[in-house]
């Protein structure tokens, strides 16, 4: 009897160490870059990156629906909510409540009138543009243009040429405003992907100028 009692502890001991080894190993750690970490892992704990965001490789590319979600989040922390999330989305491929919410306060465009494309990636160009109409939906002073243009006291980038009509304010708005710079020296690459990092570090810096 006390050897079946021995083998019943036993087997319950290897058990629940299994059960403890599976779970270790169910648990997701996020994947964030050394340089990114510091200020992603603050976003996480201050609500910035929403509880909802359900990404873990935040080296990866932003979709434009994520970074959709991201937006509507910093609003909310800086007390300027968008409206909306009662409004049906006009965008036959979604109905992400955050997509509707930007696109009534004006914050956001579609491909065209019904098309969004949610699950591409967000290029530098369109999130440099969803930034600048975010500064401007939160009142943030926008540094005066330079002659009547949009292209501010800043240096031009080298492969300006390359930045669509529409971005271009944004473009040298953000820049202006420290939050969204180039990849190198004097080179924005417009068309190049963002990362999920990259964005929670770009909502951080536009709260920050909000905050200042």
């Amino acid at each position: 009897m006390k050897k079946l009692i021995t083998a019943l502890l036993s087997a319950a001991v290897l058990l629940v160490s299994g059960s403890a080894v599976l779970a270790a190993k169910d648990v997701l750690i996020p994947k964030i870059s050394d340089w990114a970490r510091p200020a992603v892992e603050a976003a996480q704990k201050d609500g910035t990156i929403p509880s909802t965001f359900g990404v873990t490789d935040y080296t990866q590319n932003i979709s434009r629906e994520k970074f959709c979600e991201l937006a509507v989040a910093a609003l909310v922390k800086a007390n300027r909510a968008p409206s909306g999330y009662a409004i049906v989305s006009p965008f036959a491929d979604t109905r992400n409540a955050s997509v509707a919410a930007l696109y009534h306060s004006g914050i956001i465009r579609g491909r065209n009138e019904t098309v969004f494309s949610p699950e591409d990636s967000i290029t530098r160009e369109e999130a440099a543009a969803i930034l600048y109409r975010m500064a401007v939906f939160m009142e943030i002073p926008i540094p005066a243009a330079k002659n009547g243009t949009a292209f501010y006291d800043v240096s031009l980038y080298t492969d300006d040429p390359e930045i669509s009509d529409w971005a271009r304010e944004g473009i040298y708005a953000t820049l202006a405003l420290s939050v969204m710079t180039g990849t190198e020296a004097q080179m924005f690459s417009p068309k190049a992907p963002y990362t999920v990092e990259q964005a929670v570090i770009t909502m951080v810096r536009l709260l920050e100028v909000k905050n200042k």
